[in-house]
């Protein structure tokens, strides 16, 4: 049974904070997290300087210059800072996120497999300044939904911008909403449905040709973008779960665990036994 605490948004003080919607806090010195936990909101974690680690889903990444980190809801991660760090936090509930956002985009899929990304310095400035400036109009005696939202619509943005030049080529309109419906139909669905047939049938192509539009624009093919999000699930669960490997692979919709564990072995370089020892 998974024994890890799901912390919400109600646990953290109010200041500069809308409602249990969106907090901003500054983080200045050494802090840690000794029990791995797991949030019901996303986080958006800026760092100007600072050593330590982040480890997030049971991959440990160096804290370093200039980086952002973002953590999605259902994500387990510990951490340990050192003195010197200096950064902004960030917090959005699930359905603010949704609001805000105002169209799914593919790059805030794609970061859950790579969720640290070091920017430039230019645009780091262009970033932090966002952040402060949100956290400022977060703090004032009235808040002004409308000025949060466009602020907030802002730094995603520009967020988004530095994913689109991590990760892949320009997309066409039509590759563009193809691929971001795959990824939110594999949310929905990847723990019953396998079958990229499945899920080219629910958008109406051929899972050739599914195939090509995911491997040309993302350099992943469709079957390796549904397989990478079980077998994330699958760490996850091996990590924090006290499930048998057999029984995490009957809740993932696998009737034979041998193939869970062939599968598991291929994608992460090793078997569930020893993922889980390691």
């Amino acid at each position: 049974m998974d024994n890890i605490p799901v912390i919400g948004l109600d646990a953290f003080p109010e200041e500069h904070s809308l409602s249990r919607e969106l907090q901003y806090h500054e983080i200045l010195g050494e802090r840690s997290i000794d029990s791995p936990h797991k949030h019901d909101f996303y986080v958006l974690l800026l760092f100007e300087t600072g050593k330590g680690y982040h480890r997030i889903d049971g991959m440990k990444y160096k804290i370093g210059k200039n980086q952002l980190h973002i953590l999605y809801p259902g994500q387990v991660h510990d951490w340990k800072f050192d003195k010197t760090t200096r950064a902004v936090q960030l917090m959005i509930s699930k359905e603010m996120f949704s609001t805000i956002q105002q169209s799914i985009e593919i790059g805030w899929y794609l970061f859950q497999e790579k969720p640290v990304l070091t920017i430039p310095q230019k645009e780091f400035t262009s970033l932090r300044y966002e952040f402060l400036q949100l956290g400022n109009e977060l703090s004032q005696p009235t808040l002004s939904w409308k000025v949060i939202q466009a602020r907030s619509i802002i730094l995603l943005q520009l967020i988004f911008r530095l994913l689109e030049n991590r990760e892949w080529k320009t997309l066409s309109t039509t590759n563009r909403v193809l691929v971001s419906e795959y990824l939110k139909l594999i949310e929905r669905y990847y723990l019953q449905e396998k079958s990229v047939e499945f899920y080219a049938r629910k958008l109406h192509v051929t899972a050739n040709y599914l195939n090509i539009v995911c491997k040309r624009n993302l350099t992943k093919n469709a079957k390796e973008l549904l397989q990478n999000r079980i077998i994330m699930e699958a760490k996850r669960r091996l990590l924090i779960s006290e499930q048998s490997i057999k029984e995490i692979a009957y809740a993932l919709g696998f009737d034979d665990p041998a193939y869970f564990s062939n599968v598991f072995k291929l994608k992460a370089g090793l078997s569930p036994a020893a993922f889980r020892k390691k």
